[in-house]
């Protein structure tokens, strides 16, 4: 099921048409069949909302059921939508409504009609209905966008009136690296320990080795579409075990990127508690208003962390995704370089204090990595979404798809959707050569599948 969004000014405009199928089932039921496990939905649009079907039953009468769902806590503006019921084709109209509703969790999540299509005025009188099993309904909602306050924003600011609790984690990351590994164009960025303690219990293990002076963190995948020096490309779509090459802009505080076979089960346990205090890293262009304002709230030097292996824009992206659940993501680069560029300056004009849009894939392999399934399944939606007959030999063929099976699977099912008129162009015979040659040994098992 595709949904259309427009969204114009600040209210959602949604358009969207789904299939019931197996319609009979809301109609025909045996005596002992649960009319409750009769039920369809589709998957989620706009703020979490979702449409559900559900077969019903009124004086011995069976119906078909058609709700609304906007979620257990509601939504504060009101809504204004519409279900149209049809055939296939459209050239038949079984039911039309329209209404206006304020969902609250006082009054339910659910609204629309019971009584939406029933068996003596539906289903037995339309043979087009009965021949085809299936009913299409368009759909329109429209709602004012509300002000959403993310349970994590809650909590943070609840801590920060009832606390003493600074930014005592500092982040030093990178923008650009070069062919030859070296990292530059450095920024700091600062986080609160219990915030990452409770977000990402992950992340929050990893801890100060005894005598070094910054935590031992890398990413193992560095991901092209997050880094500003295009001639990086080849070089950073890889693991990186090794110490990371600085540049002369880099901070102080050294960039761990090594893998430390000897490191005690008891030191893969340790969190933040304790940490040493280390030496301020400086940031590459502190202004006079942030200097004062930081010596006013940070009496003691943050934990510094040296991040070698994620890119500047996903990390801030990341973070930003710890304190507030949100997360902004960029077309692929295999959407268009100029789509991307445009996209994400236009969304920098409208959103000038909030994180630039990261890439799904760069995000997709900190969530595996830091083992958060609600960020990864966002992510990996996104990729889904941006998924394509025009690129999707380019992104199934990476390094990257071949490391994620679940990235995989998706992406296969994607390309044999459209083989048949793929198969046979040059892009793809171009990949043919190349796995041949031993160019491309990770496409070998896609191209298995397909051949």
């Amino acid at each position: 099921m595709k949904a259309a969004f427009t969204e114009i000014d600040t209210n959602y405009d949604i358009s969207l048409r789904f299939c019931v199928e197996n319609v009979r089932d809301f109609f025909e039921r045996g005596d002992e069949q649960d009319s409750t496990r009769v039920v369809r939905a589709t998957d989620t649009f706009g703020p979490g909302w979702h449409i559900k079907c559900k077969a019903t039953n009124f004086d011995g009468e069976n119906y078909l059921s058609c709700y609304l769902v906007a979620g257990s806590m509601g939504y504060p503006t009101p809504i204004s939508f519409s279900f149209a019921g049809e055939s296939s084709q459209g050239g038949i109209q079984y039911f039309k409504f329209s209404t206006t509703h304020t969902f609250t969790a006082f009054k339910g999540a659910d609204w629309g009609w019971t009584k939406a299509l029933s068996k003596l005025k539906g289903w037995d009188r339309y043979e087009t209905l009965r021949e085809e099993n299936a009913l299409y309904i368009r759909a329109t909602i429209r709602a004012q966008v509300a002000a959403v306050y993310p349970d994590r924003c809650l909590d943070l600011s609840h801590d920060v009136i009832t606390t003493e609790r600074p930014t005592d984690v500092r982040f030093v990351v990178h923008a650009s690296r070069d062919r030859a590994g070296e990292l530059s164009k450095p920024r700091e960025l600062f986080a609160n320990k219990a915030t990452i303690r409770r977000a990402c219990p992950l992340l929050a293990k990893c801890r100060l080795t005894q005598g070094r002076n910054a935590h031992i963190f890398a990413l193992i995948y560095l991901d092209p579409s997050d880094i500003d020096n295009l001639d990086a490309a080849a070089a950073i779509a890889q693991e990186l075990f090794g110490e990371a090459k600085r540049g002369p802009h880099q901070s102080t505080s050294s960039a761990i990127g090594q893998h430390d076979d000897n490191t005690s089960q008891a030191d893969s346990d340790w969190d933040f508690d304790d940490e040493e205090q280390v030496e301020k890293a400086p940031h590459p262009h502190p202004t006079a208003e942030e200097t004062e304002g930081r010596r006013d709230v940070v009496s003691i030097a943050p934990t510094t962390i040296a991040i070698t292996g994620a890119a500047l824009p996903t990390w801030e992206a990341f973070l930003f995704y710890i304190y507030t659940g949100v997360v902004a993501f960029g077309p692929l680069k295999s959407r268009g370089e100029a789509t991307r560029t445009e996209f994400i300056a236009d969304y920098r004009v409208h959103n000038p204090h909030r994180p630039a849009p990261c890439s799904c894939k760069s995000m997709y392999r900190i969530a595996c990595i830091l083992d958060l399934p609600g960020l990864k399944e966002l992510a990996l939606k996104e990729l889904s979404s941006q998924l394509s007959k025009e690129n999707i030999v380019t992104e199934i063929f990476t390094g990257f798809t071949a490391k994620h099976e679940e990235v995989k699977d998706l992406e296969l099912r994607i390309l044999k959707e459209h083989w048949a008129e793929l198969k046979g162009t040059e892009q793809v015979s171009e990949v043919l050569k190349n796995v041949v040659r031993g160019k491309l040994p990770h496409a070998a098992a896609v191209m298995a599948e397909l051949l």
